[in-house]
């Protein structure tokens, strides 16, 4: 949760209303879902494949809205496999912002 409120803060100086959403897998589905109908975020901060779920198996996620893609602990998220899904969604999301984030 540290990159979400350090991408909070740095929205907090626009100036306008920057809706910020983190998809991690263990989440309530559903909710997700039913809350993307509504309103998509401007930056997204979630797991590979949480995010190729909402982007490419459920086509909910629009992300031709959005602004900034984060990955969080890149080095354990290459590690665990995720190198696919995250091929996959860097080349959906060509026109966004991309940040990668690691501990160590």
């Amino acid at each position: 949760m540290q990159t979400y409120k350090v991408a909070q803060h740095i929205a907090s100086f626009s100036g306008e209303e920057i809706n910020i959403k983190v998809y991690t897998g263990g989440t309530d589905r559903e909710r997700e879902l039913s809350s993307l109908k509504f309103r998509q975020p401007q930056i997204i901060i979630a797991t590979p494949g949480k995010l190729k779920d909402l982007v490419i198996d459920e086509n909910a996620l629009d992300i031709h809205t959005a602004k900034l893609y984060i990955i969080d602990e890149v080095d354990m998220t290459l590690a665990s496999g995720f190198e696919e899904e995250m091929d996959q969604i860097t080349d959906i999301l060509k026109s966004a912002r991309m940040m990668v984030f690691s501990a160590t």
